[in-house]
């Protein structure tokens, strides 16, 4: 598996965790009549986001 390919395969993993777990949080929020804050999809917007942009713009590692 090449280098590009892992990461094109996190990037695909971790956004379908993090849709799966949204529409599951809202359908869990929503199935017991709770209130559902609005920022919560901002949540579940940043930490995928900053977790694509560790693996696409990772420093390279200088070896001695």
């Amino acid at each position: 598996m090449t280098h590009s390919t892992k990461k094109n395969f996190l990037t695909i993993f971790i956004i379908a965790v993090f849709v799966l777990g949204y529409g599951l949080y809202m359908y869990l929020g929503v199935d017991n009549m709770k209130y559902v804050p609005i920022f919560t999809a901002l949540i579940f917007a940043i930490i995928p986001a900053i977790l694509i942009n560790n693996i696409w713009n990772r420093k390279p590692v200088k070896k001695n």
